[in-house]
């Protein structure tokens, strides 16, 4: 015999002998009515009764002091589970909190990206303050409440914490003064299901127990909703515990009212998934615990059989807990070990380019699936609407408070065992035959009908999409009686590296193909490089949500008014070849509703003669204007509070430039190439005609000197960044080294990294700023393969082609 068992044999004789002794055999006890307002004298019963109920106290005492409840007995394996899952996600809740906080580092703190286009590689979305600051605190809660679920748990051993849940309910509290509202639903749900199981019913009544019986926790427990309150009588308060009580006749019934419309949420939640077009291992990650979710909620409902230890319970919250926290979290993962960026080979262009070269752009030379992928990622765990807000709220204060029920049923079930040497066996609780049939019905069809859509959307999509190689990332939709169209997402068409003049000049024209992808609308990502597309089809107006719009040497010199309604706009890059095709307009308004455009680029912009105003993009973070030689006068920067790098290049007729005073994050600055501030007198301080950048051209104005000078604030915020502004530079017109017949197929022949003369200046043959491949002779290119080949990164060196710049021979290497 154990100790254990030894001490409650021992107390058990000791509190029998003294029942003996002072067992009132002629005088039975006066049962006590809510009536009986009279005071009854002490008794010797009475004096009794409370001795013995003393000595019951000190008999638990002893017992909760020398013989603690173990982990496992409490809890099961399963505590194990419940405590990392709690303990996961607390720290998902603390790092979604951050990245609400600080989305763009976090994104880059993750993908790796910080170095990479000045830290903005991903730019991402900048909700409002009210926005940030309410969902940090919402999530910094939950982290809170996660981490008590942890301390909750474990203090299954605390007096304190048993004799608080073993006592009796407030009838005050919201959630009784809620089913008060429900009081005649759920008198309808008993009686109907003691119409269809009236030998079950029976059991539902607590048995009765002998008035000389010492208090315990089993009894307290069944005491729940037994007392009268003003809100209800003592049959209403106990009609309610048997619907919320785990222990409850009907609380399958409550648990299907609170578990439904979580259900619901999740299914929302995978068909966001659908739409977003997520990778499908993704998908399938997610519908196949969902579909199980479903069949779960079904066998919880019309099980019948006890189950004290709540595993079926817990194993379908454990399942809430991955849809409500972990998932979106997956997603950031499968991005993050997808995500192949050669940072090293870039980082030689870093290094020898000059800054706001069109060639450092580090978002452009990524696959655009993989950005794409990491964007959509991320963003899913950023909170960016208030209806996002309550639907998070909600589905994480369910499950606290489930979780918080069964763990404070496990510690009372566990602490009444122990009391009563067993207790009472768990009884089968009734059923309705047709509440079974119509649950049954609801969450089978509903498992297997998204099971089924899931399948339906997937196969059709992949169908009507397959024969559009231009589009990488489509929707999975699948809509009854609708005409089956591809629901791209993100249409893709480029070629980055041209080999001959023909195929440059002569590029393929790509508006069908973009017109009828964009049809239904869906189009969020549009990137097309070295193919034509002399105007924006009207298709593309469809697509409300149009998020990236990226026109690189596509001959679109003139953008129609309605461009201004891509009001979710984020990235915005268009480069036209100056000598051929330049951008002659753009919509004076085109920005005005733009609230979300974080990157603007106009480049080979020689035609254009008025500027976009710039009026509203507080999130506007990078501004590049190249080659804008039509301007006269850039546009206002007052707005631009959120703007960290600003770069023009070639505005050869801009007298001045606008105050800089309003750039407070300015991190970065750079005017190069040809500029006529740099030599006016504006920038400087003093005129000079003579240099190379205000040397006369023919078709071009000369250039004036001018009095005005650049205000010491609009100095000051250069000097304070380290800005380029008017030092060394280059000494060739653009229009020199622009790929010809000559430069291309001439002399280069499409051969990368060959030596080449050009006007008897050596050169390298490259495809700068992604055109056809040429000779350059300006020497960045060069420089910078010649650094690649040094470190070992990028494309593997030819010797037979670049033993000029270093390549060592294989045969020699390997010896």
């Amino acid at each position: 015999m154990s100790f254990d068992q030894a001490s409650d044999n021992g107390l058990g004789h000791l509190s029998e002998l003294m029942s003996t002794i002072y067992s009132p055999s002629n005088n039975p006890p006066t049962r006590r009515t809510s009536a009986n307002a009279q005071v009854q004298p002490a008794s010797s019963f009475s004096r009794k009764a409370s001795l013995k109920a003393k000595l019951g106290r000190v008999r638990s005492s002893i017992r909760v002091v020398y013989f603690k409840e173990s982990f496992y007995e409490v809890y099961g394996t399963l505590g194990l589970v419940m405590l990392l899952a709690f303990t996961l996600s607390f720290l998902a809740m603390v790092y979604l909190t951050v990245v609400q906080i600080m989305p763009n580092w976090m994104a880059n703190f993750m993908m790796g990206t910080a170095t990479l286009d000045n830290g903005e590689f991903l730019l991402m979305s900048k909700p409002s303050q009210a926005i940030v600051v309410t969902s940090a605190l919402m999530l910094s809660m939950f982290a809170c409440l996660y981490l008590w679920l942890i301390v909750f748990m474990l203090s299954y051993n605390s007096e304190t914490t048993v004799n608080n849940l073993a006592r009796t309910p407030d009838p005050k509290s919201l959630s009784y003064r809620v089913m008060q509202k429900f009081l005649p639903l759920l008198k309808r749900i008993q009686a109907q299901t003691k119409r269809a199981s009236s030998n079950t019913a029976a059991a539902v009544v607590s048995t009765p127990r002998n008035s000389s019986q010492t208090s315990s926790f089993g009894s307290r427990i069944s005491s729940f909703g037994s007392h009268t309150s003003s809100f209800g009588s003592r049959t209403a308060s106990r009609l309610i515990s048997d619907f919320t009580s785990i222990e409850g006749t009907y609380h399958r019934y409550y648990d299907a009212v609170l578990d439904f419309p979580k259900l619901i949420f999740q299914t929302m939640s995978l068909s966001g998934y659908l739409s977003k077009g997520f990778p499908l291992p993704i998908i399938f990650f997610y519908v196949l615990p969902l579909g199980f979710n479903w069949l779960i909620s079904f066998y919880r409902f019309q099980r019948n059989k006890p189950d004290p230890m709540l595993v079926v319970a817990r194993v379908f919250y454990l399942f809430d807990l991955f849809f409500a926290v972990f998932a979106p979290i997956v997603m950031l993962l499968y991005s993050y070990y997808n995500f192949n960026m050669d940072r090293a080979n870039f980082a030689t262009r870093e290094e020898t380019l000059t800054p706001g070269s069109f060639d450092r752009i580090a978002r452009l030379f990524a696959d655009p699936i993989q950005v794409q992928m990491a964007k959509t990622s991320l963003a899913n765990l950023q909170i960016t609407g208030g209806e996002y807000i309550l639907v998070k709220c909600f589905l994480n204060l369910l499950g606290i408070y489930k979780w918080k029920k069964v763990i404070a049923h496990l510690i009372l079930a566990n602490r009444s065992r122990r009391e009563e040497k067993g207790g009472a066996k768990a009884h089968a609780h009734p059923h309705s035959r047709v509440h079974t049939i119509v649950g049954g019905i609801v969450f089978i069809f509903c498992g297997v009908g998204i099971a089924i859509y899931t399948a339906l959307a997937l196969s059709t999509s992949i169908t009507n999409c397959s024969p559009y190689y231009h589009c990488p990332v489509y929707s999975y939709r699948w809509e009854w009686g609708q005409k089956s169209t591809c629901p791209c997402i993100v249409f893709i068409d480029r070629e980055l590296a041209p080999k001959t003049y023909n195929e440059w000049i002569n590029a393929p024209n790509v508006t069908d193909p973009l017109s009828a992808l964009a049809s239904n609308g869906y189009l969020q990502t549009v990137q097309i490089i070295n193919r034509a597309l002399p105007e924006l089809p009207e298709a593309l107006r469809q697509c409300k949500t149009l998020k990236d719009l990226i026109l690189i040497y596509t001959k679109t010199r003139r953008f129609p008014e309605w461009t201004k309604e891509f009001t979710h706009l984020q990235y915005l890059h268009v480069e036209n070849d100056f000598q051929h095709s330049s951008l002659q307009y753009l919509p004076p308004d085109i920005f005005t509703e733009m609230h979300s455009l974080r990157f603007v680029r106009t480049g080979g912009a020689s035609g254009l003669t008025e500027y976009p105003s710039l009026k509203g993009l507080h999130s506007l973070s990078t501004l590049v204007m190249s080659i804008v030689r039509g301007l006269k006068q850039l546009p206002n920067l007052d707005d631009l509070s959120g703007l960290t790098t600003l770069y023009i290049a070639d505005a050869i007729h801009v007298h001045s430039l606008p105050s800089l005073t309003g750039l407070t994050s300015l991190k970065n600055f750079a005017i190069f190439r040809r500029n006529e501030i740099c030599c006016n007198g504006w920038a400087t301080g003093y005129c000079d005609l003579t240099n190379f950048q205000c040397l006369p051209r023919p078709n071009e104005p000369t250039v004036q000197c001018v009095s005005d000078r650049m205000p010491a604030e609009d100095l000051a915020v250069v000097e304070r960044i380290d800005g380029f502004l008017c030092g060394t530079n280059i000494t060739q017109d653009l229009e020199a080294p622009e790929p010809s017949l000559e430069s291309t197929d001439g002399v280069c022949q499409g051969v990368l990294y060959r030596e080449c003369y050009l006007n008897g200046t050596r050169g390298i043959c490259y495809n700068g700023r992604m055109q056809v491949v040429h000779c350059d002779v300006f020497g960045e290119y060069e420089k910078m393969r010649r650094l690649q080949i040094t470190r070992g990164v990028g494309d593997k060196c030819d010797p037979d082609v670049e033993a000029w710049l270093g390549c060592p021979n294989s045969t020699a290497h390997d010896e």
